[in-house]
């Protein structure tokens, strides 16, 4: 039988020498055990299972676990080859993933954080399981001195990026963005004290170790490249994203700064209204609060009726909420503002003029407040329809408590129209207060 197990394992691992210990190991167990428990109904079978066992164990202890999964244990998903090496290394996956923060709104997105591999990949033969920086930070017993060593390192080469691109000043006869190189950031390492952790920071292997670790995190993502397949030596392009990382001295205040990074824009928040005329219907309303206190006259010039009609309307969709915003501040252009105090801009901004001339005082800070919301609608169509308008409107945006880019287009519609609403309903009050 032995010359059996020996091929099956000599198979399984690639070498017969080693399949020769682990057959040697089965047959000693096999002396130990079967006097007290009998020989049992198949030998063979028993001293090939044993010999797999210690074969298997091998093979999770040593550099072949990535190669070999696909071969002995058919194609594993991502999850279930962490999961083997993280319990290699002394690790409940369960438990680790507890102590990660909520990323991008799920859990670390299964296994992001622990291996630099795409999530919903499977390992194959050709591909090596990375741990990430985070994944890396969580490894203990003989490997954590040479862990902590190395994160401390990436976390002190975002510092080295962080510096170098608030210093970098652009070329006017170029756009060369600043570089840093291994050699730079090996010298760099030379000066810094790091807290009695064994590494050789001078080895090729160490900087083809950093090269993967930051190849693959969120900091340095932008342009980099090896000179050799064995990325010993490499340049790194540092990007403009570097600079939220300011201040990142340690690999909590990394983790607490990329979650916020990463975490999804918040919902924008709206009212649903009670009838899809509301806005239409409010703009009725300010036009007849406006006539109590014009002689008459109305404020509301409809050269386009259909533009008004078409507020009553929802946006899914980036072109239509430009329509329906261009629609409003049409309408609003329109507005028949006497003369007065302000006589040039946008009719929004000659009524903020006019009714500092005919409201009281303590009005004019509610009124104040309606009419800036109306001109950031304004600065917001202006942007969507002239480039040199922009960052105006990205002010406006965030004026209004939406967080660019903007995503969903409906809700945004949604809070323009209440916002306008509420704007609209603010000033007839105190034309209706003016007027009793």
């Amino acid at each position: 039988e032995s010359l059996r197990v020996i091929a099956r394992l000599a198979r399984m691992v690639g070498d017969v020498g080693l399949a020769e210990d682990f057959a040697h190991d089965a047959l000693v167990a096999a002396l130990e055990e079967w006097p007290r428990s009998g020989m049992p109904d198949n030998p063979g079978a028993w001293l090939m299972a044993a010999g797999t066992r210690r074969a298997i164990d091998h093979l999770r202890r040593g550099e072949m676990l990535e190669r070999k999964h696909a071969q002995w244990k058919g194609e594993m998903t991502e999850r279930q080859d962490v999961e083997a090496e993280m319990d290699n290394r002394g690790h409940d996956l369960r438990e680790v993933l507890a102590t990660f923060p909520l990323i991008g709104g799920g859990r670390n997105q299964f296994y992001g954080a622990l291996t630099a591999l795409p999530h919903v990949a499977s390992i194959t033969e050709a591909q090596e399981l990375k741990l990430s920086l985070l994944g890396f930070w969580h490894c203990d017993g003989t490997l954590r001195p040479f862990a902590r060593a190395a994160v401390a390192d990436v976390i002190s080469i975002l510092d080295m990026f962080v510096v170098a691109r608030r210093s970098w000043r652009p070329n006017p006869t170029g756009t060369k963005m600043p570089e840093i190189t291994s050699e730079e950031v090996l010298t760099y390492q030379k000066q810094r004290v790091f807290d009695g952790n064994e590494a050789d920071r001078n080895s090729a292997q160490w900087s083809r170790l950093l090269y993967q670790l930051m190849e693959d995190e969120q900091c340095f993502q932008g342009g980099h490249s090896a000179t050799d397949d064995t990325h010993t030596s490499w340049k790194w392009t540092v990007g403009r994203s570097v600079r939220q990382y300011k201040d990142v001295a340690s690999i909590e205040q990394y983790v607490e700064r990329l979650t916020t990074l990463l975490a999804p824009p918040p919902a924008i928040e709206h009212r649903i209204t009670a009838s899809p005329l509301d806005l239409p219907t409010s703009l009725g309303y300010l036009d007849s609060a406006w006539r109590l206190t014009h002689e008459r006259k109305h404020l509301l010039h409809l050269v386009s009726p259909e533009k008004v009609a078409s507020l009553a309307f929802d946006a899914g969709s980036r072109e239509e909420f430009f329509d329906r915003l261009s629609a409003l501040c049409d309408t609003m252009k329109g507005f028949q503002v006497p003369a007065g105090s302000t006589k040039d801009g946008h009719a929004v901004v000659r009524m903020k003029g006019h009714l500092q001339d005919i409201l009281p005082p303590e009005a004019h800070a509610r009124v104040d407040e309606a009419l800036d919301v109306l001109s950031n609608l304004v600065a917001i169509r202006n942007g969507g329809e002239h480039g040199d308008a922009q960052d105006k409107a990205a002010s406006s945006w965030l004026a209004l408590g939406v967080r660019l880019p903007v995503t969903d287009w409906a809700a945004a519609w949604m809070l323009v129209r209440q916002r306008a609403i509420v704007a609209f309903d603010v000033l007839r009050d105190e034309l209706i207060a003016v007027s009793d």
